[in-house]
């Protein structure tokens, strides 16, 4: 049937919508001679909907929901932040109604993660030409998002990787003059002495991501009392901060230290979950926080997984590199030979990358990030009947269909 692929995916379309319509028509209300059907809408198009009702003869009311917990979530934003919606629709996580839409610092960070896990120019630029072919051989009307996304994510990867002088894990290209030129000597890949300025970076990665996170929640808490408690959060990140300094790369505490952490654990203690019965959301605060210090902690170590796994890219393009090329190339066979180690190596090099991104980079949004931010993706998709596919409607559900 593969001759006739398009046909049976376009009738199964039609089956969908035919299947949507009478759901929708079944699930219409009755209260005696009057039939009625219940929805959601933005408000902005609430007038749109009073004006048809009005040339239709129809009845209506509109009225703001009473619980939030019930109403979906509809998102509108530029298109480039929008580039990020292909993978959140992929894991299939949306902000509930009464939560912050995080997608501009989710899609800044990301792309931020991508490039130190990949690391490598020379993968950035293969990234940045597959996509591109990608996007030139889709079908009319695919979404540009994915292919906005991966752009973004690749040429992030390619200014880190030329930042840090890595082309797929050589240091003989590295060292070419023009590309040389680009490195900044503290991010050199190939040096080993910056492998503890790489990891103190990543912990300030971290520090930026956690206190924005309770800096939203700030200004989403403004002017409650309780923004204090999210005060008192920043101060404890900072000080968990120069703590892990201290362990992990050897930073001297500075004297801030105490002030900052005990200053930011009586703010969260008193101001977290303040309340008329002061005592009550003290004691409430109390039962988690010396659990939620430590996992600030863990949290700012989790981190050290973009190095980690950076260092670790660079290593296994290195070793096939050497198993390629590394005792010379004498003959035809053995440039065959070559070729078909490096294809296999950096082909697995990279497919170990991508799933990195999966596994750690998004972790960092959905579980560090969002756990300081509050979040709890509990969002009900808005997908309106007669919503973006009417048209499709109105081309496919013919004769007694569309009646």
């Amino acid at each position: 049937m593969a001759g006739r692929r398009d046909a049976v995916l376009a009738y199964a379309k039609r089956l969908r919508l035919s299947a949507e319509f009478a759901r929708v028509r079944a699930g219409l209300g009755l209260e005696e001679d009057v039939s009625y059907l219940e929805g959601f809408c933005p408000s902005e198009t609430a007038a749109k909907v009073k004006a048809l009702a009005e040339a239709e003869s129809w009845g209506y009311l509109a009225a703001a929901p009473d619980d939030p917990a019930g109403v979906p979530t509809l998102i509108r934003n530029p298109g480039w932040i929008r580039a990020i919606q292909p993978l959140l629709k992929f894991m299939g996580t949306l902000p509930g109604y009464a939560e912050a839409d995080v997608s501009p610092w989710f899609l800044g960070f990301l792309s931020l993660f991508f490039a130190l896990l990949i690391g490598d120019a020379g993968y950035g630029w293969l990234l940045l030409g597959a996509t591109l072919w990608a996007r030139h051989k889709a079908k009319p009307g695919t979404s540009p998002d994915i292919f906005r996304m991966m752009i973004l994510f690749s040429a992030s990867t390619i200014v880190w990787g030329a930042l840090s002088g890595v082309y797929f894990g050589s240091a003989a290209i590295a060292r070419l003059p023009v590309l040389r030129s680009l490195v900044v000597p503290r991010l050199d890949g190939f040096v080993e002495a910056n492998s503890a300025f790489m990891m103190y970076l990543c912990f300030i990665i971290g520090l930026a991501h956690l206190t924005l996170a309770h800096l939203l929640n700030v200004v989403r808490l403004w002017p409650s009392p309780r923004f204090l408690g999210q005060v008192g959060w920043i101060a404890i990140v900072w000080a968990v901060f120069f703590l892990v300094g201290n362990l992990v790369s050897g930073k001297p505490l500075p004297g801030i230290f105490g002030p900052l952490l005990i200053g930011g654990i009586l703010l969260a203690l008193l101001f977290s979950n303040f309340q008329r019965r002061v005592l009550k959301g003290i004691m409430t605060t109390l039962v988690d926080l010396p659990l939620s210090v430590i996992g600030t902690f863990s949290d700012l170590m989790s981190y050290l997984r973009l190095f980690a796994v950076g260092f670790a890219s660079l290593t296994v393009a290195g070793s096939f590199n050497a198993m390629a090329v590394g005792s010379g190339v004498r003959s035809v066979g053995q440039a065959v030979l070559a070729a078909v180690v490096l294809l296999f190596g950096h082909s697995l090099n990279l497919v170990l990358g991508g799933m990195s991104v999966l596994v750690h980079g998004v972790r960092l949004n959905m579980l560090e990030f969002s756990n300081h931010l509050g979040q709890q993706w509990t969002g009900l998709r808005y997908d309106p009947f007669g919503g973006v596919e009417a048209e499709e409607r109105g081309r496919n559900l013919e004769g007694k269909e569309r009646s």
